[in-house]
């Protein structure tokens, strides 16, 4: 704080809060539709789990979706029913008995990278038929994929389960969902508002669709909300009304 650059930027974030401290409110309490995987016991045996595991964020984290972190300990009590997709990473050290929770597991689609599953923490081998039933009803991901290449398979799943959006964020000028822009949409007493960021080290001209038709926002951050949103400087963040 004794900087004056740190001190104004702690200033103007703490009198933002208070301005719209509904809108953040809103934004923090989004439920995820989806969740990944956390699996303590994967995590030192194979450095293939952490990399699918970044991956895997990278990939949905640009698709306008509040992202949740499950855990072994967790999936055990019971709190992986409330997703609509569960990604399963390249996990192959995960404890028997989550194995068999994720074979019980009804009403949510789980996602595969790599070998997932195909052995348990104590470095045995799943069973061939329960290893076979679960990838015959789960999306299989190749774990070899970058994260932008990914992105295609897990949105096109994500619309099929209509766990996407109403609002979409794309690339201006090709109408692309945009890379490298973390954006989340909210409800806030009947309206809507998104929060966005680009963390690219260049700006990115976006377009704010619903549906597949264009509709003009303002930057609630910007003085008077008069700025339009248009090109997202890197590491600004934007929360912005768009127009119904």
């Amino acid at each position: 704080m004794d900087r004056p650059g740190c001190a104004e930027a702690v200033g103007v974030t703490c009198l933002d809060l208070n301005r719209f401290a509904e809108e953040v409110s809103a934004l923090q309490t989004v439920r995820a539709p989806v969740a990944i995987l956390y699996s303590g016991t994967s995590i030192k045996p194979d450095r293939r789990y952490i990399r699918s595991v970044e991956t895997t964020y990278t990939a949905l984290n640009f698709s306008g979706l509040k992202l949740d972190f499950i855990s072994e300990k967790q999936l055990l009590a019971g709190q992986g029913r409330g997703y609509k997709l569960l990604v399963i990473p390249d996990t192959t050290q995960l404890q028997p008995q989550a194995v068999e929770v994720l074979c019980r597991l009804r009403g949510v689609r789980l996602a595969l990278a790599g070998d997932g599953l195909a052995k348990d923490c104590y470095g045995k081998d799943t069973p061939a038929d329960t290893l076979a039933a679960l990838r015959a009803n789960a999306l299989l991901l190749d774990a070899k994929l970058s994260a932008k290449e990914l992105r295609p398979a897990l949105s096109r799943e994500l619309a099929g389960l209509r766990a996407l959006p109403e609002w979409r964020l794309v690339e201006a000028a090709t109408g692309e969902p945009a890379w490298g822009v973390e954006w989340l949409p909210a409800k806030v007493n009947g309206r809507s508002v998104i929060n966005a960021v680009n963390l690219l080290r260049h700006p990115v001209q976006v377009s704010i669709l619903k549906g597949n038709r264009p509709v003009a926002a303002t930057d609630l951050l910007s003085l008077g909300s008069r700025e339009s949103v248009e090109a997202l400087k890197p590491m600004v963040p934007v929360l912005c009304v768009p127009a119904k």
